[in-house]
């Protein structure tokens, strides 16, 4: 399971906001985040991971964490799951 973002040509990204919260139906964001992964590619196929997602909380000053990375230049990119639940209220790109 993945979230996927897809730009239109390569980016450098500096650093990713991913958020928590509460979706109706659904229930809090942060069980469904926290354990993830962050990853790019290239190619759309061959996957490299970032970092883990820690530390995202439903509401406060951690609701929404920014994840400062390596420059990394990539026009495809994701946040990661191996089980079938995932959830992000955010999932924002910086350069």
């Amino acid at each position: 399971e993945w979230i996927k973002a897809t730009f239109a040509t390569a980016q450098t990204v500096r650093a990713i906001r991913v958020g928590g919260g509460s979706i109706a139906g659904f229930g809090s964001i942060s069980t469904y985040l926290n354990g993830k992964t962050l990853q790019y590619s290239t190619d759309d196929a061959n996957w490299i991971t970032l970092t883990p997602i820690s530390g995202v909380l439903d509401s406060g000053p951690n609701q929404f964490v920014l994840f400062p990375i390596q420059p990394t230049t990539a026009r495809f990119w994701r946040i990661a799951s191996s089980s079938a639940w995932l959830g992000t209220s955010e999932f924002r790109f910086f350069n």
